[in-house]
């Protein structure tokens, strides 16, 4: 098992590169069922959703923010 923390999901979220290839790479040689997030992470994941929507400016942040709690 593997637990992703925070930096992880922003890296892979963002697509920042070269990490996210790196991250995504070792991620392949094992089976989705294996990585897991904690409770903390997914709660500073839920505060960044709120606070991206809380300022978003045009519709099209506003939509962003949303697609953030998915």
């Amino acid at each position: 098992m593997f637990l992703l923390d925070t930096d992880h999901i922003a890296i892979l979220q963002n697509r920042t590169q070269p990490e996210a290839g790196r991250i995504l790479r070792r991620m392949g040689q094992h089976p989705a069922s294996a990585f897991f997030f904690s409770i903390v992470s997914f709660h500073e994941q839920m505060l960044g959703a709120n606070v991206y929507v809380s300022r978003a400016r045009t519709p099209q942040d506003i939509v962003h923010g949303y697609e953030l709690f998915e």
